[in-house]
């Protein structure tokens, strides 16, 4: 059985204020066959599966401790760590284009994720200075041609 635990996180104010970035990246997903193939893994209990289930749950215990201490690097080491994890779980989440849209900004970001299944959809970044989404974008170069981008205040 599943079990879902839940708790309150007071970060310090203005914690991450303008950089929590999301892209919509433009490239369309369909995440079902994701899904499909790692629900598939969790029901047989593959062992791959269900390792990498326990390992997400721990980084989001850690990831939650980074956001009650205001610490935005060691939230987005969590966020490359968690996406790292997703991949080995479901093959094929990160297109090329995703892929070269992260290294574009690696410099320029903490973390990077795809969110939901992967894909496609939106990307997560925690960028290193706050405003930055007009470099950001400006690294993306030509890749950025159909994406979005949004920024938490």
């Amino acid at each position: 059985p599943v079990r879902v635990e839940t708790r309150l996180l007071e970060p310090p104010p203005d914690f991450l204020a303008g950089r929590l970035v999301l892209v919509y990246t433009g490239t369309a997903r369909l995440a079902k066959d994701l899904l499909e193939r790692v629900l598939k893994g969790w029901r047989d209990r593959a062992p791959g599966v269900v390792d990498t289930v326990a390992a997400l749950v721990r980084g989001a215990d850690r990831a939650a401790t980074a956001i009650a201490n205001g610490d935005a690097v060691a939230l987005g080491e969590e966020l490359d760590a968690y996406w790292v994890l997703k991949q080995k779980m479901a093959a094929g989440a990160e297109p090329d284009r995703v892929r070269a849209m992260i290294e574009s900004v690696r410099d320029r970001v903490h973390g990077a994720a795809l969110c939901g299944a992967g894909g496609g959809g939106f990307l997560v970044l925690i960028a290193k200075a706050a405003d930055d989404v007009p470099s950001l974008r400006a690294a993306f170069g030509t890749l950025a041609c159909d994406a979005t981008f949004h920024y938490a205040d």
